[in-house]
């Protein structure tokens, strides 16, 4: 590897590891009014590390370098700009000296910070689309260019979505600040929802030509990390959230093969499942276990936790599963719930049960639309020999997914079926 690219490497790492804390600490100087303009330093000093690096060579602390150029710009900043917006008296501090800041850039202090740009960036005035997008670019450090590609979209359309978004924040006088302990829970649901999405979105993407998309995974599960660290956010709804990502994400690599088709739960090779994940799992699961309000990541942490705990597909505890998925659409009912529940009754009691929940009038017009729905159908068929029925239950899942993979595999079914009638 070239000298240049090796630099190209290392400033593409550290820009993802220390450009949401700096953006954060800079946010918590100048308001988050002003977000553009901590970015602006922050994108700065990544500049001038580009260029110094290059001609002087990398320093043996390159975080540390970056933090003091931080300084440096906030100092100057600060002595230059006499009315910047949305800052109080009791947020304007003059600094004179560098170590003035130290204190904001200490390993605590920069926590706190990253705690508080969360709350700013899932403030309830902004969509769920700017709170994700939101996200990645200022705590994540995800370029515009990364983000489109995330969400299938034109970077066009990210950067205004971020510019609507600064907009807004200006706009409503967002604070840089954790809410008040009784809004607390509130804005940490809508939080915890956000990186959920956040998560689903790279776990089971809903455009795209790859099914999953792993950055996001790992995004989304540091930053629940990061809350169960935090003394404020280290709830049991937080702990079992992580407990369902890393249960799911113990399965990344055994969803795909090589040729990118999907592979179904039952044909997964379990020893491709990752034991560390499965650990972190039980780990954090065991943190919520004595809550009596569980919440439906907890319910979902059990069901995922049955699955990490089977030796194989057949040895699952679906009996135990569909009474979880009956709980949970007790306290949060949703046509997707009931799905996953016709599963879990096809192995626990008969596929003719899950047929017959399946069709199910009230289900079959709220899911009519979701391909996974009609291919869900073809396999209880297919697994009572019904290959006719299967045929057509899986040529309306083809027309209704646009995403490669899962074409790959209604195609591979649909020529299962195609073989058994001739």
């Amino acid at each position: 590897m070239s000298a240049r690219k090796e630099l190209d490497v290392l400033i593409s790492h550290q820009f993802r590891h220390d450009y949401g804390k700096l953006v954060s600490v800079l946010t918590g100087i100048f308001g988050a009014a002003n977000l553009s303009l901590a970015e602006d330093i922050v994108q700065d000093t990544f500049l001038e590390a580009m260029k110094n690096w290059s001609d002087k060579g990398v320093p043996d602390n390159p975080s540390g370098w970056l933090y003091r150029v931080a300084k440096n710009k906030t100092i100057n900043v600060l002595k230059r700009e006499t009315r910047l917006q949305d800052i109080s008296e009791e947020q304007l501090i003059e600094p004179t000296e560098e170590h003035d800041l130290d204190i904001l850039f200490d390993e605590k202090a920069i926590r706190d910070e990253q705690l508080k740009m969360m709350f700013v960036c899932c403030h309830p005035s902004l969509s769920v689309e700017a709170q994700t997008s939101l996200i990645l670019k200022t705590l994540c450090g995800f370029s515009i260019d990364e983000i489109a590609r995330a969400f299938l979209s034109k970077s066009e359309t990210i950067t205004k979505r971020l510019m609507r978004s600064r907009k807004v924040i200006r706009e409503v006088g967002v604070n840089f600040q954790l809410p008040e302990r009784k809004e607390l829970e509130n804005r940490l649901d809508a939080v915890l929802k956000s990186i959920y999405l956040l998560y689903n979105e790279g776990y089971s993407a809903s455009r795209g030509k790859s099914l999953i998309k792993k950055e996001l995974c790992e995004e989304a599960i540091r930053l629940v990390d990061f809350l169960c660290s935090n003394d404020i956010t280290n709830t049991s709804k937080t702990h079992a959230l992580l407990s369902l990502m890393y249960f799911h994400f113990s399965r990344f690599d055994a969803r795909m093969n090589s040729n990118e088709q999907i592979i179904p739960l039952e044909q997964q090779d379990r020893r491709l499942w990752n034991a560390e994940h499965i650990a972190l799992g039980f780990y954090h699961l065991s943190k919520v276990t004595e809550d009596k309000n569980l919440s439906t990541f907890h319910i979902e942490a059990t069901i995922a936790a049955c699955h990490a705990s089977a030796e194989d597909h057949s040895t699952t505890d679906w009996e135990r599963i569909v009474d979880l998925y009956t709980y949970l659409y007790e306290i949060s009912p949703s046509p997707i719930v009931l799905l996953n529940k016709t599963v879990a009754v096809s192995y626990a009691h008969s596929v003719q049960q899950a047929l017959d929940l399946i069709d199910n009038p009230q289900l079959t017009e709220q899911l009519n639309t979701y391909y996974l729905y009609h291919a869900t159908k073809a396999d209880f068929f297919i697994r009572e020999n019904n290959h006719e029925k299967a045929i057509s239950a899986l040529e309306k899942a083809m027309d209704l997914t646009k995403i490669p993979s899962e074409k790959s595999l209604i195609k591979g079914r649909l020529n299962f079926c195609l073989e058994q009638i001739q």
